[in-house]
């Protein structure tokens, strides 16, 4: 089919189907890809605040544009766009979540380790850390995004443990 053609075509290139209905997986098989079922109960699990720390990497900024993307996570959680308190919080509690895992990584990285899952902060490490700020404020926010985090819809709030690296990658997404 023009898809297993395309994947051939292409050698260097990565691919990614989301897949409704469930019809990709004899692609994936073909290509000894990764299927990644994300559904509530499923075990296969994408941590949205994976952080690779590559070395020449500047780590402000790679923290920087993580923090932003928590923001816009956030945002859609909520479904609102986020007040300037909310933006401090995020910002507050995505640089304090991160910390010990940069200077985990800055021991590990004369080894070659850019990246380490199981000691990634996960959406349910940013929610205890919210609900530790200990303000009202904090507390509110933290309620908001609390069903994503360690709630029923919390599909992205543990550690990856899937190869999303993978040169063909399928999503999924049948319930």
């Amino acid at each position: 089919n023009e898809k297993s053609q395309m994947i051939m075509r292409y050698p260097n290139d990565s691919f990614y189907f989301i897949d409704p209905d469930g019809e990709y997986q004899p692609l994936c098989d073909k290509f000894m890809g990764q299927t990644v079922r994300l559904a509530n109960g499923s075990s296969d699990h994408i941590n949205p605040l994976d952080l690779e720390l590559n070395s020449g990497d500047s780590i402000e900024e790679a923290l920087a544009l993580k923090i932003d993307f928590l923001q816009a996570l956030c945002e859609i959680m909520v479904g609102a766009e986020m007040t300037a308190e909310a933006t401090g919080i995020i910002d507050r509690c995505g640089r304090a979540i991160y910390k010990p895992y940069i200077e985990h990584i800055k021991t590990l990285a004369p080894k070659g380790v850019t990246i380490d899952y199981q000691a990634m902060p996960t959406l349910k490490t940013f929610y205890e850390e919210i609900m530790e700020q200990g303000d009202e404020l904090a507390t509110r926010f933290a309620l908001a995004i609390e069903p994503y985090c360690v709630g029923t819809k919390d599909v992205f709030a543990y550690p990856t443990n899937v190869n999303i690296k993978s040169r063909v990658v399928v999503f999924n997404i049948l319930g």
